[in-house]
């Protein structure tokens, strides 16, 4: 089972708690950092507030009265998400254009690395 972003969790878990479906499991983006020492999402809270919308599925029933408050809404908010064309940036955050560049770290093209035969 292969997972990506957010189903690498997915496919990690499912091997774990269902190995007689899976017979080997890998995440793509996504490093596995095992259990947690505590299933808390407390620290959540402190980062994101209590309105972080994974804290409000927590609690049985809450986040599925939010949203079925009104279903043309939610799914409106949920699709235009998706679709969202990102925003150019302003002038003042592009990138200014490379004036230099470092080769630190690269190899050397020479005959023998590229596979030419030539002089030595």
């Amino acid at each position: 089972m292969v997972g990506h972003e957010w189903g690498a969790p997915i496919a990690w878990h499912t091997a774990l708690f269902r190995p007689d479906l899976v017979r080997g499991a890998a995440g793509l983006s996504v490093p596995y950092i095992g259990r947690p020492a505590a299933l808390t999402l407390e620290p959540a809270r402190g980062v994101f507030g209590p309105d972080y919308y994974q804290l409000s599925f927590q609690e049985p029933g809450v986040a599925d009265k939010e949203l079925a408050a009104d279903l043309d809404d939610t799914f409106r908010r949920f699709l235009h998400g998706l679709s969202r064309v990102p925003r150019l940036q302003s002038v003042e955050l592009v990138p200014a254009p490379v004036t230099g560049c470092s080769r630190s770290g690269r190899r050397r093209r020479t005959a023998r690395s590229s596979g030419s035969r030539g002089r030595r």
